[in-house]
């Protein structure tokens, strides 16, 4: 196993500054996933690099990343194969004699870390991740919160708005009741406590997709995401990609792209503390780069004038709505939305408007029972038991897009964490 690699800032003004990037990798649902990984570099310590370079609000460059190049940097890397969300800790037939324990791996790095190099008295944190890393930067920011309540405490999840919507016609992606006994009886997943307690136990896959468990957040957190993304789309809902049958595409994307606007609206866009960087591209996992902006910026800079809140946009939306989104794809356009250049977003073809923030913190109960979210509307009876079904299609454990990750023991992650060198 390789010894965890430490460094520390120099720059004594940003010694107590932390940022912290959770890597991605989607996840493994079945015994025969998890196994065959092992030993990869998404299941073993042994690939992993002694030191790790970063890009966008980890790189140490300050002309990529000038707020925040002099901060101390920690890599966590992804083992555990469970979305960070695993607490199980005991290794039986019935876990596929693996441990699942990616939360509590983010804990045990961070308290590491208390001892080695000062977290302890840290100032600043930044929790952020991508793609199944953003997953966990919000399913864990809460506990964050909590241990170091004296510092100012922000999430960065990009790419980790996964909500659930009908698969493609004629694909069968989903399988629902696969993430739901995984996630409560193979992984015990944490989840937000003020979730757990509302959903029955065995339904706590609800608390993990963008549909229900934001709002139940306390965390500043800022969003980075695409409407229709990507991943989401293939990897999870069987989408082909393009070129395709537009006569079957085109109602399914715009259903998609309109649901997951409302689902933002409802658990993102409602938080009046929350900023965000939200574009109508083909994406995910969105980078940091020149030509990929929204409203002329990008999501770093929008990051950044909403952390410092300073001059200039803090929320950005470039939402064309659905009717723009299916004459670009009609237009044969789609090309160019999804690759990252100058007409990558729907920006430059028109219509460009913000999302009204409400003014009142975001309600933390359960759903309407009144008004279904969701064609399979769960039990709200914190104890009651509910029908064998789950969130239908927000996550899969393969695809295009994400990697799957494997699991290994508790230890050999934490072993593996990187912390870049900041001088």
């Amino acid at each position: 196993m390789r010894p965890l690699q430490l460094s520390k800032v120099l720059d004594g003004v940003n010694s107590t500054k932390w940022v912290f990037w959770i890597q991605g990798g989607g996840f493994c649902g079945s015994q025969a996933e998890c196994q065959s990984r092992n030993g990869t570099n998404l299941g073993s310590s042994t690939p992993q690099p002694a030191t790790k370079s970063g890009s966008h609000v980890f790189s140490a460059d300050p002309a990529i990343n000038p707020d925040f190049y002099t901060w101390n940097h920690v890599a966590i890397p992804y083992c555990s194969g469970d979305l960070h969300s695993g607490t199980q800790t005991t290794r039986s037939s019935a876990t596929w004699d693996l441990f699942f324990s990616g939360s509590n791996i983010l804990k045990a790095v961070t308290k590491e870390l208390e001892g080695l190099r000062g977290l302890n008295v840290a100032t600043e944190i930044i929790w952020g991740g991508g793609s199944a890393g953003a997953t966990g930067s919000w399913l864990n920011i809460d506990w964050v919160l909590e241990r170091y309540s004296s510092a100012r405490i922000v999430g960065l999840p990009n790419a980790g708005f996964f909500t659930d919507e009908p698969v493609y016609p004629g694909s069968s992606a989903a399988n629902p009741e696969q993430f739901r006994v995984i996630t409560s009886q193979i992984w015990n997943s944490h989840v937000p406590p003020a979730c757990r307690s509302v959903f029955a136990a065995e339904n706590i896959s609800y608390c993990m997709i963008g549909d229900f468990g934001p709002k139940f957040v306390n965390s500043n957190n800022f969003w980075v995401n695409a409407v229709p993304d990507t991943n989401l789309m293939g990897a999870q809902l069987g989408f082909p990609g393009f070129p395709t049958n537009l006569s079957v595409a085109i109602p399914w994307i715009t259903a998609l792209y309109d649901d997951r606007i409302t689902k933002l609206q409802a658990n993102i866009f409602s938080r009046p503390t929350w900023g965000w960087w939200v574009t109508s591209s083909f994406d995910h996992g969105i980078a940091e780069d020149a030509l990929c902006n929204a409203n002329g910026l990008s999501w770093l800079q929008t990051f950044g004038n909403w952390y410092f809140n300073r001059p200039g946009p803090k929320r950005v939306f470039d939402e064309c709505g659905s009717a723009q989104l299916a004459s670009i794809i009609n237009s044969g356009a789609v090309s160019n939305v999804a690759s990252c250049n100058a007409t990558r977003y729907c920006v430059p073809l028109g219509l460009t408007k913000p999302p009204v923030v409400a003014q009142a913190p975001a309600s933390t109960s359960a759903p309407s029972g009144s008004v279904p979210m969701l064609s399979y509307a769960p039990s709200m009876a914190g104890n009651t038991p509910v029908a064998m079904t789950a969130p239908s299609s927000n996550m899969r454990s393969s695809g295009s897009t994400l990697e799957v990750s494997a699991v290994v023991l508790l230890a050999a992650l934490l072993l593996t964490s990187v912390l870049t060198n900041i001088l």
